[in-house]
């Protein structure tokens, strides 16, 4: 058999692991609030950092109680003492364990408020605590101890069991880390810290951390970007000078001059009238000289 320990805390108000009556002020850093005096509300909130888990309840009420249920061979239950407090009671698994107090000259905010042994195990115990008079009781949570079997300590132990001295040196410190569930935590308790974490992140600020990877993927970005600005200006320009171009000389075709089609159809009616003119000024002046050399080369010939 080996022993470790869980904790049970005042958050846990809407859970199996406690019960309240009537007439308590519950608060907490994550999630909801339930509370019936807003002026101790506003005194106690800028405390709520002092606390196990960020979180505390109290009650000023005569007879107002709280039960812890757990299971396990001994509890130590922790609240708030100092001049303000009052009387409590004690009733364990239906026995009473006598009266208390919180009273004294300094504020503790982790005093133990009660302590048992040696509990029966493999069994449910409840222990209340019931305000005494019309000061102030409040409750922050409880270290419990608990028995687990070898076969079962082997593959957990290493994970969940702390030594006695360094639980209670943790649970007494000041709450600025994240507080150890209870390991018989319920589906209530799971989905009650789940949505509180989610909460938490929804408020938290990010902050972007630039690098040298960064920069040059701005700055590349830039100059592409203004490169495509500087082509895509030329090509409208060039656009626009074309249509210039084709509304006052003609039309241009893969880069080709052409004429106005009622130029174009005059200088080929004038080609065709100089071309049939030319033929017909060689072909005649050619056939005189033909003859004229032809005639004359006879005559030589005979002379």
């Amino acid at each position: 058999m080996s022993q470790r320990y869980y904790t049970v805390d005042d958050s846990q108000w809407s859970t199996p692991a406690l019960s309240l009556s009537p007439g308590w002020n519950m608060l907490r850093v994550n999630g909801s609030d339930e509370y019936i005096n807003q002026t101790q509300v506003d005194t106690m909130r800028p405390l709520l950092e002092n606390f196990w888990n960020n979180s505390i309840s109290w009650t000023t009420t005569l007879g107002s109680w709280t039960t812890i249920h757990f299971n396990g061979t001994s509890i130590s239950a922790f609240g708030l003492a100092g001049p303000e407090q009052g009387r409590f009671t004690a009733i364990l698994d239906g026995e009473s364990m006598g009266s208390y107090t919180a009273q004294q000259g300094s504020i503790d905010n982790h005093k133990l408020l009660y302590n048992a042994t040696n509990l029966q195990d493999g069994y449910t115990h409840n222990l209340t605590f019931t305000n005494a008079d019309n000061q102030t009781f409040a409750f922050d949570y409880a270290i419990i101890e608990e028995s687990i079997y070898d076969n079962i300590a082997n593959n957990t132990a290493k994970f969940n069991s702390v030594t006695t001295s360094n639980f209670f040196a943790i649970a007494t410190a000041k709450a600025t880390t994240e507080p150890a569930l209870p390991f018989n935590d319920t589906t209530a308790t799971a989905a009650q810290n789940s949505s509180a974490r989610l909460s938490a992140l929804s408020h938290q600020t990010y902050h972007v951390k630039w690098n040298g990877a960064m920069y040059f993927l701005v700055i590349f970005s830039s100059i592409m970007g203004a490169a495509l600005v500087v082509w895509l200006s030329q090509l409208i320009v060039k656009r626009r000078l074309r249509k210039k171009e084709r509304g006052s000389t003609g039309r241009l075709d893969d880069g080709i001059f052409q004429l106005p089609r009622h130029a174009e159809k005059e200088w080929l009616e004038r080609c065709e009238a100089e071309q049939r003119s030319d033929v017909n000024v060689f072909d005649e002046s050619r056939f005189k000289r033909t003859n004229h050399e032809i005639i004359g080369g006879s005559q030589r010939e005979e002379y």
